[in-house]
């Protein structure tokens, strides 16, 4: 039985996030999916090289320039290696990115060729293969906007969660020596993680370290002394 594998190209795009020159930054995530897996293959976090006037440009950029750059020579890539053809999921969470790229030509985004260097007839023909699925994707489910700005508040967890990072450590105690840290397993049934403030002693399996008793050796006395 084949088993459906495909590869799965997360992308998006922060408009003028460089506050230097207003060049905006492309991101990407690229993973080969399954059925009830995934595993992380590619990330991009780079500047565009020149500057975008609307984030539909910014986006159209990110998906064209990554694609040739990343997606296509991994999905043929595992095509080689698995000798089948190996489907190429595109997430796109912008619409009218998707629809510029679906069509091939936008007159409003007709100055790409000349300063972004990127072709939209060459994105279309790569859509319209069988091999290639452009889909779109809700923003919070965007697994490469962390690659393109930086995210704070309930974003950062939420960007961590989808990239399956997670903090497996708790501070248990601090004091001016340092700061003393546990290792979670909460993962254990049978085990449960102390609360921050508490000392180690309250974690099961924790052995106190006993006092050494002071060994006393006994005097022999010299034959003088007898």
């Amino acid at each position: 039985m084949m088993i459906p594998m495909f590869i799965e190209y997360f992308v998006d795009a922060d408009l003028c996030g460089s506050v230097d020159d207003c060049y905006s930054t492309s991101g990407a995530w690229i993973q080969l999916s399954g059925k009830n897996t995934s595993f992380p293959l590619c990330w991009v976090s780079k500047k565009q090289t020149a500057v975008s006037r609307s984030t539909t440009e910014s986006e159209t950029v990110a998906l064209a320039d990554i694609l040739f750059l990343e997606a296509i020579p991994l999905a043929e890539l595992f095509s080689t290696l698995l000798e089948r053809d190996v489907l190429l999921r595109i997430r796109e969470d912008n619409e009218a990115c998707a629809k510029v790229c679906t069509a091939g030509y936008s007159k409003k985004l007709r100055h790409l060729k000349r300063v972004h260097k990127i072709n939209l007839a060459s994105v279309k023909d790569q859509l319209d293969r069988e091999d290639t699925e452009l889909m779109l994707v809700g923003t919070k489910r965007q697994k490469a906007d962390i690659f393109t700005k930086s995210l704070a508040g309930p974003l950062w967890p939420n960007a961590l969660h989808m990239l399956d990072i997670f903090d497996t450590y708790e501070i248990l105690k601090s004091s001016a020596a340092g700061l003393k840290i546990g290792e979670n397993i909460s993962n254990d049934p049978n085990m449960t993680l102390a609360p921050p403030g508490r000392n180690q002693a309250h974690l099961p399996g924790y052995r106190k370290r006993q006092k050494r008793k002071p060994v006393r050796v006994p005097r022999y006395m010299s034959p003088t002394e007898e």
